[in-house]
């Protein structure tokens, strides 16, 4: 599934605006990418947010207008 140390991103006020962000690397399995809020619950790929390339986004999926600025993203590659 996933490994390695996680990737964390503090969400600011572009990001959304935007509705995604841009991950430091391209998964390899894109539907193996966990999604955490820091303090809060794990998220559903595919659910609540898809990853395509290297952009996490959230768009038309569960965390549209869930997310705000400062909140802390641990994603798992």
């Amino acid at each position: 599934i996933s490994g390695g140390i996680p990737e964390i991103i503090t969400l600011t006020q572009q990001d959304i605006l935007n509705k995604y962000v841009t991950l430091s690397i391209t998964p390899f399995i894109p539907e193996a990418v966990e999604l955490d809020i820091f303090g809060g619950i794990l998220q559903r790929n595919g659910i609540d947010f898809v990853v395509e390339t290297n952009i996490l986004r959230w768009d038309g999926l569960g965390l549209d207008n869930f997310l705000e600025k400062d909140d802390v993203l641990v994603i798992k590659y």
